[in-house]
């Protein structure tokens, strides 16, 4: 969110169009809204019951990754004009502290990194429980379901 607000409230007079904001950002604040959630829930309850509660809903991962060449394209496009290239510049350097210098691009490739890291922590958590606890059973019915939408990002 520490470039798409931004960029939103000053999107005429950067001269951004809507359609280019979607394209850039397609489902991301989408994606970090049910992230927040499920952070939440994870402070809560044990992963399995987390991961299997909300798996349907990590389904929007795979728009993102369709789209992100598209939303890589856009951003070159933005970034060859100075205004927007200096506007992402100058926010960047605004929040340097609260995201560790993150560009852009640093950010957008979070949501395609997301069903592998979690595939693979499913994976190490499960590896790591008793193989008689719920838990256990938890953790491998929503490592399958991960594993069934990582196939169909892959798509």
């Amino acid at each position: 969110m520490f470039y798409l607000r931004p960029l939103v409230q000053n999107q005429n007079k950067l001269g951004v169009t809507p359609e280019e904001i979607k394209s850039l950002f397609c489902n991301f604040e989408a994606i970090t809204t049910f992230h927040q959630i499920m952070a939440h829930d994870l402070q809560l309850q044990e992963a399995g019951a987390v991961f299997l509660k909300n798996a349907p809903f990590l389904r929007m991962y795979t728009e993102f990754v369709s789209a992100y060449d598209t939303c890589m394209d856009t951003l070159d496009k933005l970034k060859k004009r100075r205004k927007i290239r200096s506007f992402f510049d100058n926010i960047r350097k605004k929040t340097s502290k609260a995201t560790g210098n993150l560009k852009l691009e640093d950010f957008l490739i979070m949501p395609v990194q997301r069903i592998p890291r979690y595939e693979l922590l499913l994976s190490n958590l499960r590896k790591h429980a008793d193989r008689h606890s719920p838990e256990f059973s938890k953790l491998d019915q929503a490592l399958k379901l991960i594993q069934s939408i990582a196939v169909e990002g892959k798509k």
